[in-house]
């Protein structure tokens, strides 16, 4: 038949339901062939309670809801003072991929981030690479906490790597002028952009004068023979 009713109170039915006001089921709702059958609201579907459904379509408005039924928004999830965390998406083993908390804390890799945003790397991976559209590295973060500018590989607490003919830091004034800046090379200017002018090879460039020293003699510069040597 089309239609039956069983025993034990189970409704079975082979065609379609239309209801013109409020269908309320209270127990198991089963598709049999879902990806042939459909089930469609005209008005607002949902599952749970009216006042907090677990999920509810909006068929009115254009809206899901899960959680709540006032979001303004085309998807809104709500979370309960019962459930650490509203949003979560993991690999088949369970391990974290994407979660958002109840707390409005955002965690990659991790289920219980300690920050408004968390990243957990896993082992000999960076837990965050920002690059440019052709893939050059601009910045990264290593998994043995090591920051690199210009690198994925950084060797140091923070690591600068920076092309030929480029400058690797620099400090200036809030005007913009400078005040210091070490290029590629490893050659420093203090005062200047350009610490090398040419074909020279000197590894410290000043713009303005140098001054060892406090007072009198307690301080002066060398040159490679021992000769002390003194301005004009």
């Amino acid at each position: 038949s089309q239609f039956s009713i069983g025993n034990n109170g189970n409704l079975t039915t082979a065609g379609n339901i239309a209801a013109t006001g409020t269908l309320t089921v209270i127990g198991r709702t089963t598709l049999v062939n879902a990806s042939s059958t459909f089930l469609t609201a005209s008005g607002i579907f949902y599952v749970g309670t009216t006042s907090r459904p677990i999920f509810l379509a909006d068929g009115l408005n254009n809206r899901i809801n899960i959680g709540t039924t006032t979001g303004t928004a085309l998807v809104n999830i709500q979370g309960t003072s019962t459930n650490a965390n509203i949003f979560s998406v993991a690999a088949s083993s369970g391990a974290n991929f994407f979660n958002i908390g109840s707390n409005g804390r955002l965690g990659m890799g991790s289920s219980s981030p300690a920050a408004t945003l968390g990243i957990v790397g896993g082992a000999g991976v960076s837990p965050l690479i920002i690059a440019s559209s052709t893939g050059a590295p601009m910045f990264s973060f290593g998994s043995n906490g090591r920051l690199g500018i210009g690198s994925t590989t950084p060797s140091a607490a923070l690591a600068i790597t920076a092309a030929a003919g480029q400058l690797g830091f620099m400090v200036a004034s809030s005007s913009g002028a400078v005040a210091f800046s070490v290029n590629a090379a490893g050659f420093v200017g203090i005062g200047t952009t350009t610490p090398i002018s040419g074909t020279t090879t000197v590894p410290l460039r000043v713009a303005g004068d140098i001054r060892v020293g406090l007072t009198g003699t307690n301080g002066c510069i060398q040159g490679n023979g021992g000769a002390t040597l003194t301005g004009t």
